[in-house]
C-alpha cells in the first residue's frame, strides 16, 4: 500500500471524529486495552515515566485510552500526513502526555532504543509481507532491548468478519485499504531477531467485532 492510499483512507478524518472515536474506542476495546494495561503492570518497574510509541494509525485511540489510565506514560504518535498532525495538535493541546511526529513509518527518524513500548491498531493488516519486514524492522529500531510491541489487527480466522469484508468491498467499495490475511507474525519476528510472545483473541462488543493482539518483544 503506498502512502497516498493509506492519506485517503483517512481523509475524513477531522477534529471532531477524532474526539468521538476517542470516546467510542473506550467503550468497544475494552478488554484489549485492559489486557495491555495489567499486561504492563505485571513486570514494569516504578520509573517515574514510560515512553509509548504509535507510529501510524487510524484514530490513535488506543494511546488516548492507555493514557487515562496510566498518568505516567508519555504517548509519542507519528504520521505522514500533516494536515492529521495539526487535528491532532488541536486535540491534544495542552496535554503534556502528547508529542507529535511529522514522519514516514517506514523510515523512523529518531533515536535507536527511544520507547519502552509500542502499541499499533489496524495498520499492518494493511500491507504486504515484504512492506511488514521493514515496519517491524523500524520499530526494533527505536524500542528498548527486552521491551515490548502491541500489534492490535483484526481476527482473520472470524469468518463473519472476512463476509462482511468481501461484501463490503463488493457492494460499496470499502473505503479502508485493502487487507491483507495476517494468522500470526512469527515468520517476521524470526527473520528480524524479535520474539514472538503470545498471539490473544477478544471479542469486545460482538463476534464481528472479534481482533487479535499479538505482543512481540525485542
Amino acid at each position: 500500500m503506498s502512502v497516498k492510499i493509506w492519506q485517503d483512507s483517512r481523509s475524513d478524518i477531522d477534529i471532531d471524529s477524532i474526539k468521538k472515536n476517542n470516546e467510542d474506542y473506550i467503550l468497544l476495546n475494552q478488554k484489549h486495552i485492559n489486557y495491555i494495561n495489567n499486561y504492563l503492570k505485571s513486570f514494569v518497574i516504578n520509573k517515574k515515566e514510560y515512553k509509548i510509541f504509535e507510529p501510524w494509525s487510524w484514530f490513535w485511540a488506543g494511546s488516548y485510552f492507555l493514557s487515562k489510565k496510566n498518568n505516567n506514560f508519555k504517548m509519542t504518535l507519528l504520521d505522514y500526513d500533516d494536515k492529521l498532525i495539526n487535528n491532532l495538535q488541536e486535540v491534544y493541546k495542552g496535554n503534556n502526555q502528547f508529542s507529535l511526529k511529522y514522519w514516514d513509518m517506514f523510515n523512523i527518524d529518531l533515536p535507536n532504543e527511544s520507547f519502552d513500548f509500542i502499541y499499533n491498531a489496524w495498520v499492518i493488516e494493511h500491507f504486504n509481507y515484504k512492506q511488514r519486514l521493514n515496519i517491524f524492522k523500524e520499530y526494533s529500531k527505536v524500542l528498548k532491548k527486552w521491551w515490548y510491541m502491541f500489534i492490535v489487527i483484526p481476527n482473520h480466522y472470524n469468518l463473519i468478519y472476512k463476509l462482511f469484508y468481501l461484501t463490503a468491498n463488493i457492494l460499496w467499495k470499502w473505503k479502508v485499504a485493502k487487507e491483507y490475511s495476517i494468522y500470526s507474525l512469527k515468520k517476521e519476528c524470526s527473520l528480524l531477531g524479535l520474539e514472538f510472545v503470545e498471539r490473544k483473541t477478544f471479542i469486545e462488543n460482538s463476534v464481528y467485532w472479534m481482533l487479535t493482539l499479538l505482543i512481540i518483544k525485542k
